[in-house]
């Protein structure tokens, strides 16, 4: 037990309360850096996730086509695209420069799938399904389409990418 006055005691204690609360503010906090991965990175951690083996990576000349975007909207890309014209599949992950530009691009996007996804409407209708049930979402600058079998776990990797 301390000797002396009870005023010192006082100080001292108050002293002691400000540095551990201080302390505790300092090791406890959050950091609110947000995770920024590139479009290279979210995909690896959905082929982690799901098979990509009938897929092939995407390349500019083949964006507008599959993906219905031009590339002057776009920071980053990284896509994958069926390897034949009866599948449906495709994985998209795109940095838009411009966050105000992102639900446009959604829209975009969307009628571009949908377009797509009409020759499979009487022909093969298990494709067909896949449009039907596609992920089209974003966060922040990021948009994520999914049109896969494996929609849900691919989105689940897409989340997790930012946390």
């Amino acid at each position: 037990m301390l000797k002396g006055n009870t005023k010192t005691k006082k100080i001292m204690a108050i002293a002691f309360g400000a540095i551990l609360t201080v302390g505790m503010l300092t090791g406890c906090g959050t950091s609110t850096k947000e995770k920024n991965p590139t479009t290279k990175e979210v995909i690896e951690n959905i082929k982690n996730s799901t098979e990509f083996a009938d897929m092939q990576e995407g390349n500019e000349e083949k964006l507008e086509k599959f993906v219905g975007v031009k590339s002057e909207d776009i920071e980053e890309i990284s896509f994958y695209i069926p390897k034949t014209n009866l599948q449906a599949d495709e994985v998209a992950v795109i940095k838009v420069k411009d966050e105000a530009k992102v639900e446009d691009m959604k829209k975009q996007i969307e009628a571009k799938v949908n377009e797509n996804g009409e020759g499979f409407k009487d022909y093969l209708p298990e494709q067909y399904n896949l449009v039907e049930n596609k992920v089209l979402k974003s966060e922040r600058t990021y948009i994520l389409l999914a049109v896969s079998k494996d929609a849900e776990k691919i989105e689940e990797a897409f989340d997790g990418s930012f946390k």
